[in-house]
């Protein structure tokens, strides 16, 4: 049986060969001879329209790096995979094995580093890697500046969500005069209520993606949550809820999931920072329930 390794890295902004703050992260799957890397990154302000992705392994001292290719960023995001159909780097003695993380640069400045070891590491030995040189002269040598053989590596940017019009065209427009309250009415008087959580107080309806168009429209941008997709087309539901108490009644929006460290530090980035576990989880230490923000009721 092949080995399998699945795995999420944090990437991190560089200053001056220095670690900042969080920038996104990038998640790994390593299935026989394939390798597939997937970049996801938020808020970015760069010099450049792009920065080009490394692979990089140590040599003693030295930090090698094998280019991949160009790393486009909109808006200052950037969701990009890329894929590796052999172990090997290139025509290189090293394999993906080898690695120790990857890096994002534009020009010689090192912006991004995800490092998948705990081993220091001086910057200032970074080297783009070159193979020996040809015992006999060839009519076309092989470009040192460019990624790893086409026939390798695939990159392709990873689908966006549709705009909101097309998201929700099936699905009919709330009266605008009803408040969510009517809203949030009208729905536990059409759908199954669950009470997924040991409050038992906590009242909640299952729900698709496209039915986030029956929230406020300050909430549509959740369409656009990359973390809340996943999960979406992952589980294929999603819940709005409510916590009614003596002064008000709250509302949230929840994403289905498995709370580990790593998960919850993804989830906060997305906005998704508290979790509640379903009372039918068997799993104390990892688990299973929902991601849950607050919906925000203004229009």
């Amino acid at each position: 049986m092949s080995e399998y390794r699945r795995f999420f890295s944090y990437i991190y902004a560089y200053e001056r060969n220095q670690k900042t703050s969080n920038a996104g992260f990038a998640k790994i799957e390593m299935k026989g001879p394939m390798t597939t890397i997937e970049l996801h990154l938020r808020g970015i302000v760069l010099s450049a329209p792009a920065a080009c992705l490394y692979l990089f392994v140590r040599n003693g001292d030295t930090i090698l790096g094998f280019p991949l290719g160009d790393v486009p960023f909109s808006s200052g995001n950037a969701d990009r995979r890329f894929t590796l159909n052999q172990p090997e780097l290139g025509e290189s003695s090293y394999h993906v094995s080898d690695v120790a993380g990857i890096l994002l640069s534009v020009g010689d400045n090192i912006c991004f580093v995800s490092q998948w070891d705990e081993a220091p590491i001086n910057w200032e030995n970074f080297h783009i890697y070159q193979p020996e040189p040809e015992k006999e002269p060839v009519s076309e040598p092989p470009s040192t500046d460019h990624p790893l053989e086409e026939k390798v590596i695939q990159s392709a940017e990873l689908a966006q969500p549709q705009r909101k019009s097309a998201v929700f065209a099936d699905v009919p427009q709330p009266d605008t005069q009803d408040s969510w309250e009517e809203t949030w009415q009208q729905l536990i008087s059409s759908m199954p209520l669950l009470h997924p959580f040991s409050n038992e107080n906590i009242r909640c309806v299952r729900v698709e993606l496209k039915d986030l168009r029956l929230l406020p429209p300050s909430n549509w941008h959740l369409c656009n949550n990359s973390f809340l997709l996943h999960a979406f087309f992952t589980y294929r539901h999603l819940i709005l809820g409510e916590i009614p108490s003596a002064k008000d009644h709250k509302w949230f929006i929840g994403i289905p999931g498995v709370r580990y460290r790593q998960e919850h530090v993804l989830a906060s980035i997305f906005g998704f920072s508290d979790f509640l576990p379903d009372k039918g989880s068997s799993d104390t230490d990892t688990p299973f329930g929902y991601w849950v923000v607050p919906m925000t009721e203004a229009d």
